[in-house]
């Protein structure tokens, strides 16, 4: 192996066609080392089981009023997605009917949390150029735009490519109206489930997220992938900026910190009509961690894919170094304070439960499922071509 990579070297250098900038650039290559953390590869036995028994425990709950025999596939992926404190909550209902006093999952059962998740995660993945009617809409911050760009030094956070998109990461026009927040209201319980009360960040009135702690900035390619579920980002946690720290000890001010995130690219979704309505499939009881464990191998081996024979790629290169953009790589976020840290943190987490849930469901790419929920509100487009905002969204 060693030979060989010294002989493609030295044909690569004494080749015509290599320049002197190809040569710097490789070296460039060869001695960049991305921060990357590693990767949670699958869910613990224990807890594996645990969600298991949830199910059981869902369907059980399904059949008093149904005569259904198994979960379907997206129910399923809520139960493998959602913090698992939450379930417990609702398995001790199942078990004791006991009431939570002040928790809002008190009056959901699984059923409607799994239909509540559906319709958010539905809202991440709304795509198609609609007729914008902005009307009955809130106007978007052109400042927080602005910060956010100022923030992320105007490029795009994973390859640093010049004039980026900015984007919501939780979609601006999913809460632009007060038809639309009420409706968002309506589905609250998932967004506690999630989020807790940082839910109040989306939920408490119209254009409420509209933050520079709700906006990334990523080039215009990476963003309609975001949008399609091809990739989600983790939040691994917030910290405080060293510097900052030490800096502004004792002042009384507000300490910069840093939201580290971690990225993931995710199984692609096959085209065509024969997945159509992949989500609604039946998961014999017997096959459910089959299903789970096989989506998990499939999630850690995701990387830069092609979609088929002659089809192209789905990548993403950081410029500055040629190196691909891999699952388990880092970027770091710096916010103006603690708790913008802690605000952006809450909008990650949920984008990340949306996104997983819509590509272990099978419900990402998916014509049948993306479909704007808020139709029947107006005709303001939740989306641009396929994406977690609308063209206003973006700036630069």
């Amino acid at each position: 192996m060693e030979q060989r990579m010294h002989d493609d070297l030295s044909t690569f250098i004494n080749d015509p066609s290599t320049r002197h900038t190809d040569i710097d650039q490789l070296v460039r290559y060869l001695r960049s080392r991305p921060e990357a953390a590693s990767i949670q590869k699958t869910l613990p036995v224990d807890e594996m089981e645990e969600r298991l028994e949830f199910a059981k425990k869902a369907l059980d709950q399904i059949n008093v009023t149904s005569s259904i025999k198994s979960l379907w596939q997206m129910p399923m992926a809520v139960i493998m997605t959602l913090p698992l404190d939450q379930l417990r909550i609702l398995s001790q209902q199942h078990d004791d009917r006991l009431s939570n006093v002040g928790n809002p999952l008190q009056w959901s059962t699984f059923h409607s949390l799994s239909s509540e998740a559906e319709e958010l995660t539905r809202i991440f993945l709304i795509q198609g150029n609609q007729p914008s009617n902005k009307t009955n809409s809130v106007c978007r911050d052109k400042m927080q735009s602005e910060l956010c760009s100022e923030r992320d030094g105007r490029r795009c956070v994973l390859t640093g490519t010049l004039n980026p998109d900015v984007c919501h990461i939780f979609p601006f026009s999913a809460n632009s109206s007060e038809e639309k927040s009420t409706r968002l209201r309506n589905i609250s319980a998932v967004f506690y489930s999630i989020v807790g009360e940082r839910s109040s960040l989306v939920l408490e009135r119209p254009s409420s997220s509209d933050e520079c702690w709700n906006m990334i900035c990523l080039n215009k390619q990476l963003h309609s992938w975001w949008a399609r579920g091809h990739f989600a980002f983790k939040c691994l946690g917030v910290l405080p900026e060293a510097e900052a720290l030490t800096r502004e000890a004792g002042t009384g001010g507000d300490v910069r910190c840093i939201v580290k995130l971690q990225f993931h690219w995710l199984p692609l979704q096959p085209l065509g009509k024969a997945v159509e309505g992949q989500w609604l499939k039946p998961l014999p009881n017997a096959d459910r961690e089959a299903w789970v464990r096989d989506w998990e191998q499939r999630s850690i081996d995701s990387g830069p894919q092609v979609k088929g024979e002659d089809s192209g790629f789905v990548a993403a290169i950081h410029a500055a170094t040629s190196r691909l953009v891999q699952t388990g790589h880092v970027i770091n976020i710096v916010t103006a304070s603690m708790e913008d840290g802690l605000r952006m943190k809450a909008m990650f987490d949920i984008q990340w439960a949306c996104i997983r849930i819509a590509s272990m469901s099978g419900a990402a790419g998916d014509p049948t499922f993306v479909h704007n929920p808020f139709d029947d509100l107006d005709s303001d487009s939740m989306a641009e071509a396929d994406e977690n905002i609308d063209e206003d969204d973006l700036e630069g």
